[in-house]
């Protein structure tokens, strides 16, 4: 057999192992056989969020949830997946959420600020990120109002998780040509172009970014000295 008869079967077997594999139905869900469930989120193990630095101007928080998360029981006795991330109480502060799209599988976050009492301050719904090309960001700034909140709870978004969310992009080509007949010459052009569509499936697990930094709120119309 030929160099290039070879190179010509592995091309061709790559291309329909690609074309087999199959894309997939649904979305991803917690598996519950690995945690046990606790009675409140006093019980879950609490994960503190490194702030960036000069000494570590790369800190990060890098989660994934079916991995990271543990279990409390509703009052309903309905298990739910929650990640409990710890604050400093430091105010001004960023946080930046990335959750990145894997294998089609997104995880549709929902963010539960919680004061020192366990008491729930505000929800930011997943509807609120933002998608950026393979991923969905979102961006929370912590003032002095928000001085109590203390933690930070990632769970499912019960109203988004089993959506998909799909994108197409294109790209347009503009080829020249010359054309010649007898002593006449045709210039011109004809465009070709591909689409790709990028389907996620809005899900209970799936990796989340998350990082901590100081900033300094811009003022509005700031008095002179």
């Amino acid at each position: 057999m030929s160099n290039k008869t070879v190179a010509l079967t592995s091309v061709l077997s790559i291309a329909l192992l690609t074309a087999c594999t199959p894309a997939r139905k649904e979305a991803a869900r917690f598996d519950f056989s690995a945690v046990q469930c606790a009675q409140g989120i006093d019980n879950l193990r609490l994960n503190n969020i490194p702030r960036v630095s000069e000494k570590n101007p790369k800190a990060a928080l890098k989660l994934n949830f079916q991995s990271a998360a543990g279990c409390i029981s509703t009052q309903d006795g309905t298990p739910l997946p929650i990640v409990l991330l710890g604050l400093d109480g430091k105010v001004p502060s960023q946080l930046d959420f990335l959750i990145q799209i894997k294998n089609e599988v997104a995880f549709a976050a929902a963010i539960d600020l919680i004061d020192p009492d366990g008491r729930l301050v505000r929800t930011i719904p997943f509807a609120d990120f933002s998608k950026r090309g393979g991923s969905y960001t979102y961006t929370l700034f912590l003032n002095a109002s928000d001085a109590k909140v203390r933690q930070l709870a990632l769970r499912p978004d019960s109203n988004i998780v089993g959506q998909t969310d799909k994108s197409i992009t294109g790209k347009r080509i503009e080829n020249p040509f010359l054309l010649v007949a007898g002593s006449v010459a045709f210039y011109g052009t004809f465009t070709t172009g591909s689409e790709v569509v990028a389907r996620a499936w809005l899900s209970e697990v799936g990796n989340i970014h998350v990082r901590l930094s100081d900033y300094a709120p811009r003022e509005i119309n700031p008095v002179k000295k």
